[in-house]
């Protein structure tokens, strides 16, 4: 359900739909340092050399962003379920 309500978007800022150097200023530099339009991105920058590292750095550090983040959501509804009886 929550995919599909996203999905557009996604699409969006990850440059399926339109490419993200056509988006203003403070747009652009959300969706080129965004998840989305990295990871789209990365196997270029990686195979042509350009900002490779950069690029894996930027990844990484999404990584362990939503790691913490989901870790974070998982320990709150594990505390919640158990409170709860389950």
């Amino acid at each position: 359900g929550w995919f599909s309500l996203v999905f557009v978007f996604m699409w969006l800022v990850g440059g399926f739909i339109l490419p993200v150097e056509y988006f203003p200023g403070g747009l652009r530099w959300v969706a080129e340092n965004g998840p989305f339009a990295t990871l789209l991105a990365l196997p270029v920058r990686v195979a042509s050399g350009r900002d490779a590292l950069e690029a894996v750095a930027l990844q990484l550090l999404w990584l362990f962003a939503l790691a913490t983040a989901c870790r974070a959501l998982m320990t709150s509804a594990v505390r919640r379920l158990v409170v709860h009886g389950g």
